[in-house]
C-alpha cells in the first residue's frame, strides 16, 4: 500500500479500517479514473487476504450466478497460507440488475463475514449510484493536481531507474494531464521511447 501513488487521503482511510478491524468481511467500493490505481490497490488488498494465484478476479460482465454459487462453496474452506478468501470484481458498473442482487445475498453470509473479503473497482458511477451503497465502505480516487504531479514524480522516477529520462519536471506533469492521469498509459509511452518534451 505504500507505493500506491498520489492516493494518501483513500489508503490513510483504508489502513485506519485495517488496523481497527482487519480485512475479513470487509466489503470496499473502489471509484476513480482509468489508470488512477483502484485495481492496483485491490490487488494488493486481495494478496493480503490470499495470494495472486488462488485468489478470484473477474471482470463484472463475466460475473455469473454460477461464479458465486462456487464463492459460496469456497467459503467452506481456507486455502493453506492464508486468512480468508479474497475477490476483486473489476468494472462494477456492468454488474446486472440480477447479479448484483445475487452478491448482495453473497455479502450478508455468516461465512463471507467471517472468512471473505471482496473488492469492487469501477471508472464510473452507476447510472442509479452504488448499489452495494449501505453494504461497502466506498472510497473516491483521485485526480487532482496533487495527484498530477506525484504521478509525474514517480514517472520521472522510473525513467531514471530505467534509463529513459531527459526531460524535465514539467514535461512529466505534462505527460501525465495529457494522458489523463492514468499511469498505465504513462508509462507505456516512456517504455516505447515515444516520449517527447
Amino acid at each position: 500500500l505504500a507505493e500506491v501513488v498520489g492516493q494518501d487521503k483513500v489508503i490513510g482511510d483504508i489502513r485506519g479500517i485495517i488496523d481497527t478491524q482487519g480485512l475479513l468481511g470487509q466489503k470496499f467500493y473502489l471509484i476513480g479514473k482509468t489508470g488512477v490505481g483502484k485495481t492496483s490497490t485491490a490487488r494488493i488488498l486481495a494478496d493480503t487476504v490470499q495470494p495472486y494465484f488462488d485468489r478470484s478476479e473477474i471482470d463484472a460482465k463475466d460475473m455469473s450466478r454460477g461464479l458465486i454459487r462456487d464463492w459460496e462453496e469456497k467459503l467452506e474452506s481456507c486455502p493453506i497460507g492464508c486468512i480468508g478468501r479474497a475477490y476483486v470484481c473489476n468494472e462494477a458498473h456492468n454488474l446486472s440488475h440480477d447479479i448484483t442482487e445475487r452478491l448482495l445475498t453473497f455479502l450478508e453470509k455468516p461465512l463471507f463475514v467471517k472468512h471473505g473479503f471482496i473488492v469492487f473497482t469501477t471508472s464510473e458511477k452507476c447510472l442509479f449510484g452504488n448499489p452495494f451503497a449501505d453494504r461497502v465502505d466506498e472510497f473516491q480516487f483521485a485526480a487532482d493536481e496533487a495527484v498530477t504531479l506525484a504521478f509525474a514524480l514517480r514517472c520521472r522516477e522510473i525513467a531514471q531507474t530505467e534509463h529513459l529520462d531527459g526531460q524535465p519536471l514539467e514535461a512529466y506533469v505534462n505527460l501525465v494531464r495529457n494522458n489523463h492521469h492514468s499511469m498505465r498509459k504513462c508509462l507505456r509511452v516512456i517504455g516505447r521511447g515515444e516520449f517527447k518534451a
